[in-house]
Formats: C-alpha cells, sequence, structure tokens
C-alpha cells in the first residue's frame, strides 16, 4: 500500500468527509488551474507587448542560452545591442 493511500486511510479513519479528502489532495490545485485556464482564454486576443522586453535593465546578458536560441527575435535584437554596449 502506497503511503499516499496510508495517509488517506488516516483522514477518512479520522472523520474527515470524500469532499474534505478530494479538496486537500489537488481541489485547491484544481481550482488555482481552472483559474488559469480563464485567463489564459480571456487575454488569448491580447497581443504581448514588447516594451516589456525592452524596458529591462536587470536580465542578465546570457538569459536565452546558447546563442540566444530561446529568445523571441525582437528580445534577441534588444539583448545583442546591450552586448555591444558593454563593449
Amino acid at each position: 500500500m502506497s503511503a499516499h493511500t496510508t495517509q488517506i486511510m488516516e483522514f477518512l479513519s479520522r472523520g474527515w468527509t470524500d469532499a474534505e479528502v478530494v479538496g486537500l489532495m489537488g481541489g485547491n490545485l484544481l481550482r488555482v488551474m481552472d483559474e488559469a485556464d480563464r485567463v489564459k482564454d480571456e487575454m488569448m486576443l491580447v497581443p504581448p507587448g514588447r516594451a516589456v522586453y525592452e524596458k529591462r535593465t536587470d536580465l542578465p546578458s546570457r538569459w536565452g542560452g546558447k546563442d540566444d536560441a530561446y529568445l523571441p527575435y525582437e528580445v534577441r535584437d534588444v539583448v545583442r545591442g546591450r552586448l555591444r554596449d558593454e563593449l
């Protein structure tokens, strides 16, 4: 028997309801995920703000991985511009 099963049985033996155990074992997580999905759907048509990246001065110059492979093109241009300015 797994540790989780033993824990669930212990809660039930102490009088917890099924609903309380479900809430303990993941109900809160599911509620947060549902809210994240709702916000995602609400913002689906809102374009990302490019200005957010251009105003960041606190990011290390190599945060985008080798050859900036993980950066959007616009961000990569800003980061590379900062590197030229540092030289």
